[in-house]
């Protein structure tokens, strides 16, 4: 069943829908409901299972509304952590698969990334960059076995800025784990 309608506004965020679960939306039933004063700035939210996370009107916080717990709160998930949105995220998504993150572009260019299992009770942040390259953009590829990550970035090669379009490489490929690398720069001894 599909779940509610979640609005979000640069200075709330409203749930719109009936009251009832089995009733269609028409003008003499429809309802909106405050849920939080949080704000958006704009970016596109992810949903993950019921709960949906977005960023806050400045940009420097990602917010959660779980819906499978009632009324919902939002729930600030770089509490712990926050200088790690720097001046604000500008695009968020999310990867399934091998373990679930938030990626964040930042505002300066730099990625932010959040490993997300809440069943387990694990949340950590670290931070993607590497000298003058920035990111623009970020998208999950699901894949049958694995979220292949997708970025827009500029690299700086010798004098010259290029922009790429790049996919990582799956973390579970069939190499040896000593051969496994997802870093910016590797030595191999």
């Amino acid at each position: 069943s599909a779940g509610p309608l979640v609005i979000g506004a640069k200075e709330n965020e409203s749930v719109l829908g009936t009251g009832a679960l089995d009733e269609a939306i028409t003008p003499t039933t429809i309802r909106a409901r405050l849920i939080s004063g949080r704000g958006s700035n704009g970016a596109d939210a992810v949903v993950i299972d019921t709960k949906v996370v977005w960023p806050s009107a400045s940009g420097k916080r990602l917010y959660e509304l779980d819906f499978a717990e009632g009324a919902p709160l939002p729930r600030d998930l770089p509490r712990l952590h926050t200088e790690v949105a720097g001046g604000g995220f500008r695009e968020i998504t999310f990867q399934v698969e091998p373990e679930p993150r938030i990626w964040g572009v930042r505002q300066d260019g730099q990625l932010a990334v959040m490993l997300y299992e809440r069943i387990a009770g694990v949340e950590g942040w670290h931070r993607y960059r590497r000298g003058a390259d920035v990111w623009h953009s970020i998208v999950a590829h699901p894949e049958p076995t694995e979220d292949r990550m997708m970025m827009v970035v500029d690299r700086q090669i010798g004098d010259v800025t290029r922009r790429f379009l790049e996919v990582t490489e799956t973390e579970n490929r069939s190499i040896s784990k000593r051969d496994q690398h997802r870093l910016q720069c590797v030595i191999v001894y």
